[in-house]
């Protein structure tokens, strides 16, 4: 058995999953900022055909903004006065100062602004902001509209089933400024970056396994990669921690290494097929993990819900009851839970009366003729888990 040979194949898959993970990274974040962006056009839109008289105020609780991610949303004249804010206490505060109002005033264009990381002087809080230009008739610059959100926005596509709790992620410019970062559940402020040492030089992409404690505040080996934003100055950084990653191998290689020691001495031939069933599993579980995590990837970058139910019969072979034995993070949060708040449970926890039944006669379609397609309005109701208002099956 080649341990090292072992060990340089696993490095290898290593390397073509952190590369994976990196481009999954910046798609979604990608069309995040294309929808703050889409977001701000209508705002100005709105703004503008109001004869500017909209209004902000109780924008968040209506549920026009998510107070999770967004900070402020404001429309600013060109003087840098403050005239409608989802914080009407922040009408009439100046800000022209502000680089997101500045590079907007100079840019003589129509662009989208996207600031580094600053101290927002309206919430008090680490902010991001993002502003488009408000022009005249005549066409000449007359304020900005601009949305502020916090860092965890940039970097909420951390995905923790696949990077866990040492993993790493952080989106940059190209010039080295971090916008965000995050390793396991922790969102990094700008005053103390997690990411010590800039990105390999003349390496516009790329995988490494860098040194620790030059790159990584917290000294931990991890495969990094890294990946630009098509037509933008930022790229997205995602960092695997080796020893999490490799875990398996290096019980296996521990393994391996005691039982070569003494089966030499007792007993070599008996040891030896002893080995070989051994390795054979761990393979085998290691391609199941290989395939899991294909699965983990595959699902929890789509954008619907994905559940694995298995049908519970009774003594007659009757179906009573299903129960959940995978999902993923989208599929659960149209319950309002996270995944193992569903996973090993039965459909009946969750659902009562008609709704139990009627879920079990979808199911149970679905088992007898393999598939079941329809779209189902959902029904507000007290006993109706379910928090979509309309379904797919």
């Amino acid at each position: 058995l080649d341990l090292g040979l072992e060990r340089r194949e696993r490095e290898a898959e290593l390397a073509q999953r952190v590369d994976a993970y990196t481009r999954s990274l910046v798609i979604r974040t990608q069309r995040a900022i294309n929808e703050t962006d889409r977001l701000l056009l209508l705002l100005r839109h709105i703004w503008t055909g109001s004869g500017q008289r909209a209004s902000l105020a109780g924008a968040f609780e209506v549920g026009a903004f998510s107070p999770q991610y967004v900070s402020t949303v404001a429309v600013i004249d060109r003087h840098g006065i403050v005239l409608t804010s989802t914080h009407p206490q922040h009408i009439g505060s100046y800000v022209g100062d502000r680089p997101y109002f500045i590079a907007q005033r100079d840019a003589g264009a129509d662009q989208l602004y996207l600031s580094n990381p600053f101290h927002g002087r309206l919430s008090n809080r680490e902010v991001i902001a993002f502003s488009r230009p408000l022009f005249s008739p005549g066409g000449r610059f007359d304020g900005i509209v601009q949305i502020s959100v916090f860092p965890s926005y940039v970097i909420q596509y951390y995905s923790e089933p696949l990077l866990g709790d040492y993993g790493f992620a952080a989106v940059m410019r190209k010039d080295g400024v971090t916008l965000a970062s995050r390793s396991g559940a922790k969102v990094h402020s700008f005053r103390q970056p997690f990411l010590l040492a800039p990105l390999p030089a003349g390496q516009p992409s790329g995988v490494a396994a860098p040194d620790p404690r030059r790159w990584f505040a917290d000294g931990r080996a991890r495969v990094a990669g890294w990946q630009p934003f098509p037509g933008q100055d930022l790229i997205g950084v995602v960092g695997v921690d080796k020893e999490t990653a490799l875990a398996s191998y290096g019980a296996h290689r521990l393994v391996q290494v005691e039982n070569a020691w003494w089966n030499t001495i007792w007993l070599f031939l008996a040891a030896l097929l002893a080995t070989g069933v051994y390795v054979h599993a761990k393979w085998r579980r290691y391609q199941v993990e290989t395939i899991r995590s294909t699965y983990r990837l595959a699902t929890e970058d789509a954008g619907d819900g994905f559940f694995i139910n298995r049908p519970l019969r009774d003594l007659h072979g009757v179906v009573r009851d299903f129960g959940i034995v995978d999902c993923n993070q989208h599929g659960a949060a149209m319950f309002g839970k996270r995944p193992e708040e569903l996973i090993g449970h039965r459909l009946s926890e969750f659902y009562q009366g008609e709704l139990f039944r009627k879920s079990c006669e979808r199911l149970c379609k679905a088992l007898d003729s393999g598939i079941y397609e329809r779209e189902l309005e959902v029904t507000a109701a007290p006993d109706q888990p379910l928090q979509a208002r309309w379904i797919r099956y």
